[in-house]
């Protein structure tokens, strides 16, 4: 994933980016207008893919903790109102997703 891949300083994203942006600035100097444009617009394009699958992980991310937070809620309420089994399947649902995104 784009956010895997750029996270580390020296990722391979990160280094292509860095790589091209030094590419298209080399061109622009020598006067390769067409060739410099291009590699910016690539840049442009990879940093915009990275956005997007930001975007998606963090909504995913929120999807996933608003899930949670409403089987802690209902749970609550099992407990409160004494469904102590139902309780326990949902808070053990929580427990074992939250394992689950430790690995």
């Amino acid at each position: 994933m784009a956010c895997d891949e750029i996270a580390p300083s020296g990722s391979k994203t990160l280094v292509e980016l860095n790589d091209c942006l030094l590419r298209a600035e080399t061109e622009e100097e020598k006067g390769n207008l067409e060739e410099s444009k291009a590699l910016y617009e690539k840049i442009i394009k990879e940093i915009g893919r990275i956005r997007e699958e930001a975007k998606k992980r963090v909504r995913n991310r929120v999807e996933w903790e608003n899930k949670l937070k409403s089987y802690d809620e209902l749970a609550t309420i099992y407990y409160k109102e004494g469904k102590l089994t139902e309780a326990k399947e949902l808070w053990q649902r929580v427990t074992d997703e939250l394992q689950k995104e430790e690995i």
